[in-house]
């Protein structure tokens, strides 16, 4: 979804993912957030707070993640998803920054 710019399809996508993470994880609380993040993922995409293509980085550094859990190293995988996370609220603000410039 990520290489053909694809939005929709890289949100559902980018969905799955997380769902799949948080429910596989093992942790039963965090598989309880799987829902809560579907929506706000869902939301910041009805809030225009995601880029109007998807950016094949964020694609990689999802990809991060899936490698590490892959290989069973989950002190890479927290690293690849504090990384993923950091990214997104890092993009939010700069979002958030840009339209209180536009409005102001």
């Amino acid at each position: 979804a990520a290489a053909r710019r694809d939005r929709a399809a890289f949100l559902e996508a980018d969905i799955d993912f997380h769902q799949l993470v948080l429910t596989m994880c093992g942790n039963p609380l965090f598989a309880q957030l799987a829902p809560v993040t579907a929506e706000l993922l869902r939301g910041r995409a009805a809030l225009r707070l995601l880029p109007s293509a998807p950016d094949p980085e964020d694609a990689r550094r999802h990809d991060a993640v899936a490698i590490a859990i892959a290989a069973a190293d989950p002190e890479a995988a927290e690293i690849a998803m504090r990384a993923v996370v950091a990214e997104s609220l890092a993009d939010i603000h700069r979002r958030l920054d840009a339209r209180s410039i536009e409005v102001g």
